[in-house]
């Protein structure tokens, strides 16, 4: 893995320096982007919830019955 690049390290804001693997397809004169780390739990909740036309109040009931954080 080391040998073929396929090992990275990057910084997540909240869980520190880890190492993560690079995708499977490469591209010649097209480096390597890592742009995102994962995701914390319920970090896009909000997003795909609206995404998926529920109102504020329907998010907010979900939340108080501990259905999403």
């Amino acid at each position: 893995l080391h040998a073929n690049r396929t090992l990275h390290e990057q910084d997540h804001p909240r869980a520190g320096r880890y190492q993560a693997c690079q995708g499977a397809a490469r591209f010649n004169n097209a480096p390597a982007r890592f742009a995102y780390h994962a995701p914390d739990l319920g970090e896009h909740t909000d997003e795909i919830l609206a995404e998926l036309s529920l109102s504020g109040e329907d998010v907010a009931g979900l939340r108080q019955r501990g259905v999403v954080r």
